[in-house]
């Protein structure tokens, strides 16, 4: 017996959203990341370009990790701690240090620029993609 073609689901979109943020009733613009989703401090300062000052305050846990150092016979392993803060109000420590997400994305855009620029010089073998975050490449 054939099948029949099933109609379209109503939960897809109709039509591509152009931003993956949302403009609240009072025009602010709400965060890319869901609220429980954490970042580390390592990661926040390579992609979000922000130092311990733009942090304080800010809540954060600790998680221990096991790090190997050394080579061969001398290597050894001990426990550090991890800093891990809430990505959402990571972003919008960066939006308020730049001057909103607009501004954010245009101060990322200049960096990518002189990052492609740096990259261009070097070998194809040795070339990096520039360091931000997902929802800004």
């Amino acid at each position: 017996m054939p099948k029949v073609p099933s109609a379209p689901s109503s939960s897809a979109p109709s039509s591509p959203s152009k931003s993956p943020r949302r403009r609240k009733a009072d025009g602010s613009v709400d965060a890319y990341y869901p609220p429980g989703r954490r970042i580390k401090k390592t990661d926040i300062k390579k992609l979000y370009r922000l130092d311990d000052a733009d942090l304080q305050g800010l809540e954060f846990k600790t998680d221990d990790r096991f790090v190997e150092t050394g080579k061969g016979r001398s290597k050894q392993s001990r426990v550090v701690d991890t800093y891990r803060y809430k990505e959402r109000e990571v972003e919008l420590v960066a939006w308020r240090k730049h001057g909103g997400p607009e501004a954010f994305k245009l101060f990322l855009d200049g960096l990518k620029e002189r990052w492609e620029k740096a990259q261009e010089k070097k070998s194809p073998l040795e070339r990096k993609p520039f360091p931000a975050p997902v929802s800004y490449n």
